[in-house]
Order: C-alpha cells, then sequence, then structure tokens
C-alpha cells in the first residue's frame, strides 16, 4: 500500500467512525423509545431471551486426566427487567451447566446473574440488541398470556 492509499483510507476511516458516531446517538434514542413503549405497557412480568443468546461462549472443565467432567455455555442475554426502581431493557452475564437426565439435557443456571441498563452497554452489543427487539416482544407477550393461562386455570379451582 502506498503513502497515498493509506492517507486516503485514514481519510474515509476517520468519516466513517464520524458517521458511526453520530448513529450512535441514534442508537440510544431508539432503546430508550422502546424501552418507554414497553414501560407504558406495564406487563409487570421479568422476560429474558435465555434461549436465544445475544452472545453464548462455550465452556468444559476438565479432571487431571483430561476426562470432561462439566461443560456449559456462560451467555449475554437480552431482557426487560427492574432495576431499582424502574423497568430497563437490560443485558445480563448468565452461566448454565448442562445437566444430562433421563428424558434428555437440561440446563442449569449457576449463581443469580446480575442485570445492567443496556444503555450502559457497549456500542457492540447495544447495535446486536437491536436485532432483537422483536424477538423480546414475542417472548413478553407470550410470558404474558402463559401467566393469564395460569391465572384462568387456577380461577377454575379456587371459587
Amino acid at each position: 500500500m502506498t503513502d497515498v492509499e493509506f492517507t486516503r483510507l485514514l481519510s474515509e476511516l476517520s468519516e466513517t467512525a464520524k458517521v458511526l458516531n453520530r448513529e450512535s446517538d441514534s442508537i440510544n434514542d431508539l432503546i430508550t423509545r422502546f424501552e418507554e413503549t414497553l414501560r407504558k405497557i406495564n406487563l409487570g412480568l421479568e422476560v429474558w431471551l435465555t434461549s436465544d443468546p445475544l452472545e453464548s461462549t462455550t465452556w468444559t472443565e476438565e479432571d487431571e486426566t483430561g476426562r470432561k467432567t462439566d461443560e456449559g455455555s456462560t451467555d449475554i442475554e437480552l431482557g426487560f427487567t427492574k432495576i431499582g426502581d424502574a423497568w430497563s431493557l437490560a443485558t445480563r452475564h448468565a452461566t448454565y451447566r448442562k445437566v444430562w437426565e433421563s428424558f434428555g439435557v437440561s440446563w442449569d443456571l449457576l449463581g443469580e446473574p446480575r442485570a445492567e441498563r443496556l444503555l450502559n452497554a457497549s456500542r457492540e452489543l447495544r447495535i446486536e440488541a437491536l436485532k432483537y427487539f422483536p424477538k423480546l416482544a414475542a417472548q413478553m407477550k407470550a410470558e404474558g398470556e402463559s401467566a393469564l393461562k395460569a391465572i384462568e386455570e387456577a380461577k377454575k379451582f379456587v371459587k
């Protein structure tokens, strides 16, 4: 690459960075508007996209002979939860352990993940989260309907 080509590349990179920084402000606006919409809907249920994380890293543990003794994943999940006194779009780092059972595989959540506001996440994670907004809304609807069904079933037995 010549000096002229390198200088041009840096100039183009600078312009791309300016546009990206400007658009990042609009990302925060989109997140805030979606968060406010969800607050107004007032579902009142904590919802996490546990089966479709923003990021997932698998892990394994081995004993001294190299035999696999444990495996699982550490996921970054998008959700809607109460942080302090306010319902918020959030991310959490959740660690799961694979459990082999007679009927197949299940996943145990290890520990209590701590939620952080999506607005405080990295730019990269906030951009990725935008793609998951429709999935989160659909999951919230499904969990709301499940709660309604549970209430309706309980009403049959408690009069």
